[in-house]
């Protein structure tokens, strides 16, 4: 059988496995690098007469992979923002809080400092 789909969509569906591993590796740069021809690419592509839908079908599904792989990607990257958030927070010393519900910050000792109590 004789491989009816037009160059720039093969292009796009070799692009879009290269995404993929730079998702799968965390290559942001990679990612980005990639950008531009992929949206050169879908521009190309949406603008061609000739393109069939059918021609299309594998070029959706490796989008749609790699748009789950970017937003876990992103869920991640949240995740690993708000665990950060957390330590800074914790840097200033612990949070308690009183009868009333009010916060208040106790005061951290130094690292390295020991104090005796007698």
């Amino acid at each position: 059988m004789t491989n009816l789909r037009t160059h720039p969509v093969k292009e796009l569906e070799d692009l879009l496995d290269r995404e993929r591993d730079a998702l799968i590796d965390g290559d942001f740069d990679e990612i980005e690098r990639l950008l531009a021809r992929k949206s050169e690419l879908l521009h190309a592509i949406g603008t061609d007469e000739n393109v069939k839908a059918a021609e299309l079908e594998i070029t959706r599904k490796k989008i749609s992979a790699n748009r789950t792989l970017f937003d876990e990607a992103l869920t991640g990257i949240r995740s690993v923002s708000a665990r950060l958030e957390a330590l800074r927070a914790l840097r200033g010393g612990p949070v308690t809080y009183d009868d009333r519900g009010q916060s208040s910050r106790l005061d951290r000792i130094a690292p390295g400092r020991l104090e005796k109590r007698s």
